[in-house]
């Protein structure tokens, strides 16, 4: 990555990066041999929740989805290898007349998790919502995906006016939707 793309991006902490043996490229467009891979890091990690949802999982419709030339991918390998350990896809849109951008993915292998990869991807977005004067920054995240809900609320991010809301019954039971339109003002 140049560093003119870098600045364009505000793309940084290079000590991160350096002291866990990983790299970063940044795709404006992505080129078929890394979607391939980013694709089967999705497949991976969310068929499942695909599978278990309203939204079902259909392998064009999501290659179709990642595929498309608005999305920006910020990918992590390992120094070592060159294998991809993460990513992050977004764009920039308007969602519910708000300018923002809106992560369609954040994507880290099984191996890497709990080591700061996914935070420092997600403080990436932020700085690039900052930089670039995009006031919010908006997701999609499945209701029974604890541990992603857990993580973003780190991030401030909560469920927005569209989003589809949690049901407390009068017996106390709570049902939450199979997903939730999250947000946090940057």
């Amino acid at each position: 990555m140049t560093d003119k793309t870098k600045q364009k991006w505000n793309i940084s902490d290079e000590a991160y990066l350096e002291k866990n043996g990983l790299t970063m490229e940044f795709f404006s467009l992505m080129e078929n041999n890394a979607l391939k891979e980013c694709f089967a890091l999705v497949k991976e990690n969310m068929q499942c929740l695909y599978e278990n949802s309203v939204l079902r999982w259909d392998e064009g419709e999501k290659w179709r989805e990642m595929s498309m030339d608005t999305l920006r991918y910020v990918c992590l390998y390992s120094t070592e290898r060159h294998e991809l350990v993460g990513f992050m896809s977004f764009e920039e849109t308007v969602e519910a007349d708000l300018p923002c951008l809106y992560l369609y993915e954040l994507q880290i292998t099984m191996k890497m998790r709990r080591k700061g990869c996914g935070s420092w991807l997600m403080k990436q977005l932020l700085r690039i919502a900052e930089r670039r004067q995009i006031p919010y920054v908006f997701l999609t995240v499945f209701g029974k995906n604890e541990q992603a809900l857990k993580f973003y609320r780190q991030f401030h991010f909560s469920p927005h006016a569209t989003s589809p809301q949690s049901k407390m019954f009068r017996s106390g039971k709570v049902v939450h939707p199979d997903y939730y339109i999250l947000y946090t003002r940057v």
